[in-house]
């Protein structure tokens, strides 16, 4: 560690470790890209554009699409479904 300014920005690795939704990833790193290369980013806010609640909601919809995509419904025991449709509808109870 040494004084004075860093020679780049960490933020947007911290973010995304953070597990910050990648569509707030991306934007952040097009207005980053804009600065560096000293251009004025637009960074106003687009009637069209989610909110960081929307961008976390969709990809927690995505996770769980994604897990019902992969139950092998050719293996799985009639408790094992019940008990997978529980999880699934409780974890929509926890979406924001």
């Amino acid at each position: 560690i040494k004084r004075g300014p860093a020679d780049r920005s960490y933020g947007i690795e911290v973010a995304s470790l953070a597990k910050i939704p990648k569509p707030i990833i991306m934007r952040a790193k097009e207005i980053l890209h804009k600065l560096e290369n000293r251009k004025q980013p637009d960074v106003s806010v687009k009637v069209r554009e989610k909110s960081i609640f929307d961008a976390v909601k969709d990809e927690q919809i995505d996770d769980i699409l994604n897990e019902i995509k992969m139950l092998n419904t050719d293996n799985t025991t009639p408790i094992e479904a019940l008990n997978f449709l529980y999880n699934i509808k409780e974890k929509i109870k926890k979406l924001p």
